[in-house]
């Protein structure tokens, strides 16, 4: 038996993790494989569903449902600001700990060192784009950011003034946080290099990022419009 005459409904999401469907004599399972590779620096996602039998315990043959998602990288890179910041604010919380520590305050420089720990940890090291929404890359997790009412895409000229109100991190390993730019509005910021924003515009909320190809990292983003 070949599985013919049952036509499965995937329903809106195409990456099916398990679904049932039932025949007079046996309950079927589909059952989600998924195996990825990369290819020049493209994630892809490669999903195989098969198909098994459970009163007869075997996988029936001839039905392979094969989807295919892509994901691709870009790395953030770290402008000449960032890295002048972030080795000055190291040098001067570590040195400073290293001091109040001799002093007998642990307290303060237990303070110090933490404070570097943490905006390392929240530095930026890349993005991913995925159909859905954009990945932006920590030390060791990723900050999803997803598509849902995105409208357009901008690539920011290089050295435009961004001044305003910022809350959050002014360049201590990252320029992230939220920021406030009279005539622009409020911000979602997660910048490494100036020269490289990328102005993302949704229906209620605006973000600025920051990849290595501004250019053909908006031509990977699925909106209807890309700004000039």
């Amino acid at each position: 038996m070949h599985g013919e005459g049952f036509k499965p409904n995937f329903g809106a999401d195409p990456l099916l993790k398990s679904a049932h469907i039932r025949h007079p004599s046996n309950t079927l399972t589909f059952i989600d494989e998924a195996a990825m590779s990369i290819d020049d620096g493209v994630l892809r996602v490669s999903s195989v569903v098969r198909l098994r039998r459970h009163r007869l315990g075997c996988t029936l043959s001839g039905i392979h449902i094969t989807e295919q998602q892509t994901m691709k990288y870009y790395k953030a890179l770290w402008g000449g600001w960032l890295v002048s910041i972030s080795v000055l604010m190291t040098v001067l919380c570590l040195g400073g700990a290293a001091y109040e520590l001799r002093q007998g305050s642990w307290w303060l420089s237990l303070a110090l060192v933490g404070l570097t720990l943490g905006c390392a940890l929240f530095g930026i090291r890349g993005y991913t784009v995925t159909p859905d929404a954009i990945l932006v890359h920590r030390l060791f997790w990723a900050t999803r950011l997803p598509l849902a009412g995105l409208e357009s895409a901008q690539a920011l000229p290089r050295g435009l003034s961004w001044r305003g109100i910022r809350i959050g991190n002014g360049g201590f390993f990252s320029f992230s946080g939220w920021s406030y730019v009279p005539g622009r509005g409020f911000y979602r910021v997660f910048v490494t290099d100036p020269n490289h924003k990328v102005l993302l515009r949704f229906a209620k909320r605006q973000v600025v990022v920051s990849p290595c190809a501004p250019e053909e990292f908006i031509g990977d983003l699925p909106i209807a419009s890309h700004a000039a």
